[in-house]
């Protein structure tokens, strides 16, 4: 079952656990790794404009201070664009909006989107890649382990692909292992 709003603008403002919500990206050992691979995929592919979606506190933008990237990134946690903001400060390419992406058409949105950790917190996953349109690319994680917030959890890459390769052509990026944890990194064409 999914979280409200309350419950994620209680986990940013307290940190989460080991106050990882609070670091600087790069001290964030659990999803660092496969920020940094997007990050280089972006950059190497010269992409122009991003929309990042369920940005939490805002540490993927933070990876793009020094670059001319625009970055539209939206959570619906107050507190979480509240930090973002703030990590961001100095980013002038990026632009934070509290919204609830279940009624978002990202059509009008961009053509080259973000999603990490996001998708596996929400019943409507497929419901948002299905808002992409067709020949987008986004770069998603979504974990192999459950915790509170998640509505599901992958085992395994065929279970990632299962679920979201009706909609997008799959590309496996990184698996990010962390002791018996991983994170799956996928980028995907919307077909």
């Amino acid at each position: 079952m999914e979280e409200a709003k309350e419950y994620y603008n209680e986990v940013y403002r307290s940190g989460g656990a080991g106050s990882v919500y609070l670091l600087p990206a790069e001290e964030v050992k659990f999803y660092y790794p496969n920020w940094k691979i997007a990050y280089d995929y972006i950059v190497r592919n010269k992409v122009n404009s991003i929309v990042d979606l369920g940005c939490g506190p805002g540490h993927f933008s933070s990876l793009f201070s020094e670059s001319s990237t625009t970055i539209n990134a939206y959570d619906f946690s107050d507190e979480a664009i509240s930090q973002a903001k703030k990590r961001n400060k100095t980013n002038k390419n990026t632009t934070f909006h509290v919204e609830d992406l279940k009624n978002t058409n990202l059509k009008d949105k961009g053509t080259f989107f973000t999603a990490f950790e996001f998708l596996e917190h929400i019943e409507w996953d497929l419901d948002i890649i299905s808002k992409i349109s067709s020949g987008s690319t986004i770069i998603f994680s979504v974990p192999s382990y459950d915790a509170k917030g998640h509505v599901r959890f992958f085992n395994n890459e065929k279970e990632v692909e299962n679920r979201y390769g009706k909609l997008l052509n799959l590309d496996l990026l990184n698996i990010h292992k962390f002791g018996k944890q991983k994170i799956f990194l996928y980028k995907g064409e919307r077909i």
